[in-house]
């Protein structure tokens, strides 16, 4: 599923807090599906994988690793899913494949994220449809509907449309004169990818009459303090499906969005890049002010920036605050997120008016504010365990040191992923803790930026060789902690590869009894 991995997963992380409540903030623990479990979703391996895709017109599968929450929560919404059209008789097989058992076919399908949902139709094999909606059951049964059929009701009267519109508290509804032409097609086929949303189209004059429609159009109904208001935009020529969905999330939701359980859901759904975030009180005494002052200018960038606000008064939005290192005395305050770059930026004003936020949107958009690079204090005890603790200010006075190989995980305390890493990487470091030219370090990127990295996921784990010109090594092996100590064996060569450079320092222990670690400048 296609987004920003580390905005991805800070939000998650905040929905399964909001979701456990106030007094147990960790996630609960769900239980991976085991063979003997009855169930509509085949159990894929290599030996019949070929097979069940031949026999089956359409075929959905669930590539997922056990050690991933989001696989596991992702996985119980398609069981239910499959259980719901068996009930249909929908014609739809659905099958998991574990990737940490079967090597091959996550390399077939060229799987790197956890879970990835792809949908074969007549057995072919090279042209996979992903799935990127909603990880929910009604918006797979949604999306899987409109793969199969149509993806928009066809509606033929006023009446049919007042009646659609009140069906939910946001519908879409396209405006079209000739339902024959190239602009239809584009039109259903954002329908398909927006499932958790009804689709409704009409080509009758009257509707296009009522709801003052002139040319072909979209439009979004979004129920607003028990009324409809409606926005809408005209089709261009050339007609791109990319923008059609970018209208549609981007008036679905509020002109400025509060983050709670049902948003953040949504929120990395949208496509839009820049995100704005209000860090406030709501009982403070200056929050009306503030608040009507912020949405004045989220009114005006509406489609290029996304609004957010944060009521810190939630003790659940700590944890968003400690991404974004808003302290108490920074309230209330302003952050920029780009989610692509996954770039911090504050706004450097004290008082949050309406000139002082419009000045700070047009400064980023047109490139004139520098990113906020965040890092914590180094901590005295950093190089005190077998594992040593590295922040921004640190990490490339360790890990480039010359004289010694460093092995880092680079991890975020609220992924379940790295959780686990981290339990083997600490046997790693006992391991290795006699080893007089190997670190063994870790670093949180939830408080501390690391760049220029190429890190596109957590948690990440990367090698950086002694010696003048040796790359960095971004570990993509097994991940237990024999397959680690095997790597540092062979200092630093992954399984199948060749050595293509001589090591400048080989891993190799040595009698440090009572010896302190010490940096290259303390040597």
């Amino acid at each position: 599923m296609q987004t920003s991995i580390l905005l991805l997963l800070v939000l998650m992380f905040f929905l399964f807090s909001l979701a456990d409540g106030k007094k147990d903030s960790t996630p609960k623990k769900i239980k991976s599906p085991t063979n003997e479990e009855k169930t509509d979703v085949l159990i894929l391996h290599k030996r019949n994988f070929g097979r069940v895709l031949r026999d089956s017109r359409y075929l959905l599968v669930t590539f997922y690793t056990p050690l991933s929450g989001p696989s596991l929560m992702t996985l119980a919404e398609v069981t239910k899913a499959a259980a719901q059209l068996k009930k249909e008789s929908s014609g739809i097989t659905f099958g998991k494949v574990d990737v940490s058992k079967e090597k091959d076919l996550k390399n077939d399908f060229s799987i790197h994220e956890f879970p990835t949902l792809k949908f074969f139709i007549n057995g072919d094999k090279n042209m996979p449809i992903n799935y990127t909606g909603v990880s929910s059951a009604s918006s797979l049964v949604t999306w899987l509907k409109r793969r199969l059929g149509p993806s928009a009701i066809l509606i033929h009267d006023t009446a049919g449309v007042e009646s659609f519109i009140n069906s939910a508290v946001v519908t879409v509804v396209g405006f079209f004169k000739d339902l024959q032409c190239r602009a239809v097609e584009v039109f259903y086929d954002a329908a398909k990818d927006v499932s958790d949303l009804p689709f409704g189209i009409t080509n009758n004059l009257d509707v296009f009459s009522q709801y003052d429609v002139t040319t072909d159009s979209v439009a979004v109904f979004k129920k607003s303090e028990e009324e409809y208001v409606h926005y809408k935009t005209a089709i261009g020529d050339p007609v791109n499906k990319v923008d059609i969905i970018k209208f549609i999330r981007t008036y679905e939701m509020d002109i400025v969005t509060e983050y709670n359980s049902e948003t953040s859901v949504k929120i990395f759904h949208i496509p839009i890049d820049s995100h704005l975030l209000l860090f406030i009180a709501k009982t403070s005494k200056d929050f009306t002010k503030t608040y009507e002052d912020y949405k004045a200018v989220a009114k005006e960038f509406r489609g290029k920036i996304l609004f957010i606000v944060a009521n810190t008064d939630e003790s659940r939005n700590g944890r968003m605050s400690e991404f974004f290192r808003v302290h108490h005395a920074d309230i209330p305050g302003v952050r920029m997120f780009n989610v692509t770059s996954s770039f911090k930026y504050r706004m450097p004003a004290d008082e949050i008016t309406f000139e002082n936020v419009k000045t700070f949107c047009e400064s980023y958009l047109n490139g004139k504010i520098k990113p906020q690079l965040d890092s914590e204090e180094i901590p005295e005890d950093w190089n005190q365990t077998p594992v040593k603790v590295l922040v921004g200010k640190n990490f490339d006075k360790i890990v480039f040191d010359k004289t010694k190989n460093a092995f880092v995980i680079l991890y975020l305390p609220w992924s379940q992923d790295s959780k686990h890493l981290l339990q083997i990487w600490t046997k790693l470091g006992n391991m290795y803790e006699g080893y007089s030219n190997v670190v063994i370090a870790k670093v949180d990127c939830g408080t501390n930026y690391i760049h220029s990295l190429g890190v596109k996921q957590y948690p990440a784990i990367l090698y950086f060789p002694a010696g003048a010109g040796q790359k960095i090594v971004h570990y993509n092996g097994e991940k237990t902690l024999q397959a680690f100590s095997g790597f540092l064996t062979s200092n630093g060569i992954l399984p199948g590869e060749k050595m293509t450079k001589k090591p400048a320092v080989k891993n190799e222990p040595f009698n440090t009894e009572g010896k302190e670690w010490k940096t290259k400048k303390e040597l």
